[in-house]
């Protein structure tokens, strides 16, 4: 049965905590717990799935890059998350960082290659109910700055662009032998309805919705001429 849309409440500004790195134990247990830190330190938390190899793996013809791309969850966004028991972890190398009291997750997924406006990044992150231990993955997704999409390898292989990016606040090109872009203030959302009740079906939560900005991000990506 399909469910319907539920828009998110949006609460006060979100609080910054000082980011540690925890370790392979630690982040499983907190992942395990529904990502629950000790007063106000940030944990990281990052899972060792396996990255599956399907349609949006890097192209051989991509060129090699460095880089990062990360984004930071909107305003109200994580505490009603956590409240329905939805996290989010990195799937390796990627990472997610939490406050506590939740307030904000940050995300944090390096770049490893470039073709065109497409940038492909290696791990990628988890959504999942800890309650019922369902989860949605985006793996090794790919990061389109004219398409303004994110393109992910679900967990049985398939790719779905399950984010649009809505908007770009700024982007700042630095050219020479290494050309470096960097996209600040990308507005993200849930692709379409169809990706959204998708999210919501395969969770078991009514949260998702293409009408709201659930992140803010940014991308930095180098590569040689």
């Amino acid at each position: 049965m399909r469910t319907t849309r539920l828009a998110l409440g949006i609460v006060a500004s979100l609080a910054i905590a000082l980011p540690t790195i925890s370790s392979s134990a630690q982040a499983a247990d907190t992942v395990a717990s529904g990502v629950v830190a000790t007063d106000s330190v940030t944990t990281a938390v990052t899972t060792s799935e396996p990255t599956k190899n399907a349609g949006n793996s890097s192209p051989v013809n991509a060129n090699d890059a460095s880089g990062n791309f990360f984004f930071t969850t909107a305003n109200g966004i994580a505490p009603t998350w956590a409240a329905s028991g939805i996290t989010i972890s990195g799937i390796s190398p990627g990472s997610a960082l939490s406050n506590s009291p939740i307030t904000r997750v940050r995300v944090s997924i390096p770049i490893v290659a470039k073709l065109g406006t497409a940038n492909f990044a290696a791990g990628g992150f988890k959504i999942m109910n800890t309650k019922t231990r369902d989860f949605v993955n985006c793996q090794t997704p790919v990061i389109d700055t004219r398409a303004r999409v994110i393109d992910c390898v679900l967990k049985d292989g398939t790719n779905a662009k399950l984010f649009s990016i809505t908007s770009i606040a700024s982007t700042k090109q630095t050219l020479g032998y290494y050309d470096s872009t960097n996209y600040r203030g990308m507005k993200l959302q849930v692709a379409t309805q169809d990706v959204a009740d998708m999210l919501n079906d395969e969770l078991g939560v009514f949260l998702f919705s293409p009408s709201v900005t659930f992140a803010i991000a940014q991308l930095t990506v180098t590569s040689a001429r």
